[in-house]
């Protein structure tokens, strides 16, 4: 009896802590997001466009740990995964993922790789010591899950963190937060990082959105300066530096080329000291990084 009472207090705090779980703000409060991009993907919303087919690499393309994977839980992106929300944090990539889970599948998936499952909350190894797995069910359609060098990280999720995302809550099917500090490492858009990473005040984040056009996805980024002044400067850096790597896109390797279909067609505006910039070829660019060889 004592054993039976424990477990029905035990399910009836967890179900009091999570049952209030529904929004883009609930799932936001507890994602660790300090220094971190946050990624959303309404994955709904683009099967419903018929993006993810087009985004698909393809059964031969596909990944042989995850083939593995949806071997073993039954378990397909494609057709059973409705939402994400991503964190990649310094010490782990938090993530809450919403679908259709087939959790003695996944749980029996987990023990067979040499995992520990209790109570629905599973730890296994992944491909490297800084890997490892850990999640659980926060409810029957939405998981919890942590990948990094902690077994223990996705208890991180259970509870809401200090450190909330400031800002508005994802209003469109693909949502990316980027705070400032990530824009100091040099990538492919080197020119254009550096630019807003000079007009943006310290702890501002750049907000990254993708909305349905004409069958296509249209990315804006939005990016508010200290002043009216260094806005403008900013706007001419960006125009500038786009048509700078436009124009030297084609004589570099296929990882820069991927880029430039998202900047033809930019077009950079101005509303006092925020800067946007609409990218109208998102999803062409989207399949040639991802699935150029």
């Amino acid at each position: 009896m004592i054993g039976v009472f424990c477990a029905a207090a035990l399910g009836i705090l967890a179900l009091v802590r999570l049952r209030g779980i529904f929004t883009s703000a609930d799932f936001l409060d507890r994602l660790p997001t300090r220094e971190s991009t946050v990624v959303f993907i309404d994955l709904r919303v683009l099967r419903s466009a018929k993006l993810l087919d087009a985004l698909s690499p393809g059964e031969n393309a596909l990944d042989p740990e995850y083939r593995a994977f949806i071997a073993g839980t039954g378990f397909d992106y494609l057709k059973d995964l409705d939402y994400l929300f991503v964190s990649f944090h310094s010490e782990a990539m938090f993530t809450f993922a919403g679908g259709r889970f087939n959790w003695a599948k996944l749980t029996a998936y987990a023990k067979a790789e040499g995992g520990q499952c209790l109570n629905f909350f599973c730890r296994m190894a992944g491909s490297t010591p800084a890997r490892q797995i850990s999640f659980f069910a926060l409810r029957p359609n939405a998981l919890a899950m942590a990948v990094g060098p902690d077994s223990w990280a996705a208890t991180r999720l259970q509870d809401k963190t200090a450190d909330r995302l400031p800002g508005a809550v994802p209003d469109s099917p693909v949502w990316v937060s980027i705070p400032k500090e990530k824009l100091a490492n040099a990538g492919p858009l080197g020119p254009v990082q550096s630019g807003i990473a000079a007009a943006v005040p310290d702890g501002e984040r750049i907000s990254l959105q993708a909305a349905l056009k004409d069958g296509n996805l249209e990315f804006v980024a939005s990016v508010r300066c200290r002043s009216v002044q260094e806005s403008q400067v900013l706007k001419a850096r960006i125009e500038g530096a786009a048509a700078d790597f436009r124009a030297a896109a084609s004589k570099t390797e296929f990882g820069s080329r991927g880029f430039a279909p998202l900047l033809e067609g930019a077009v950079v505006e101005i509303t006092g000291e925020k800067v946007s910039v609409r990218l109208p070829g998102a999803l062409p660019a989207i399949r040639s990084i991802l699935f150029v060889r």
